[in-house]
């Protein structure tokens, strides 16, 4: 059974990671290839809202499995690819983290609920920095409050979910190193 995940987002802090990526049981979003080839590929946004060779880099994904809706051409033979349907994570729907993988404004808290659904106890949060610079941080204020209810449901099924970025603007989930996840190898200690 997983113990540790490592959900990887796109922002800055992925870099640093990226060397070291492999030691770990990840799930990484979109085109997270031109970083690294993560075990587990979330892809949720449709091929038009990615740029030829964003495409292109999904579509030749390393990942072991690919977790993407139907639109997506290039994988609808791929014995890799799995469906996955997300419900919107918001105040108004009824949410069941058992049942349901939740999706709000970006892709990494998908793969969130996709670490939990697949076991792991212990779930780390990086490149998803919500920097200034960054198109997603002006919502990051309502992030952090979703990620504040998410990490709260799945503290309430005994999985502790953190942040491992230092440069995060994460204020909601508790800080921890990269240590803090097992490496694959020692993922049974």
């Amino acid at each position: 059974m997983v113990s540790d995940i490592i959900v990887a987002g796109l922002g800055k802090s992925i870099k640093d990671f990226a060397p070291v990526s492999q030691k770990y049981i990840t799930i990484g979003v979109n085109d997270i290839d031109q970083f690294f080839s993560p075990t587990h590929l979330v892809v949720l946004d449709p091929p038009r809202r990615f740029t030829d060779k964003r495409r292109e880099t999904i579509c030749t994904t390393g990942a072991l499995t690919i977790w993407t809706t139907p639109e997506w051409p290039c994988f609808k033979t791929d014995q890799r690819r799995r469906k996955i349907t997300t419900l919107r994570f918001d105040n108004k729907s009824s949410f069941n983290i058992d049942r349901d993988i939740p999706h709000f404004r970006t892709s990494p808290i998908a793969g969130i609920g996709l670490a939990y659904r697949l076991g792991a106890k212990r779930i780390g949060v990086i490149g998803m920095d919500l920097l200034p610079d960054h198109h997603m941080h002006k919502y990051a204020n309502i992030i952090n409050e979703q990620l504040k209810k998410l990490a709260k449901m799945l503290l309430l099924k005994g999985t502790i979910l953190v942040n491992l970025s230092p440069i995060a603007n994460l204020y909601s989930l508790p800080s921890a190193p990269l240590s803090f996840i097992k490496e694959k190898n020692h993922a049974s200690d």
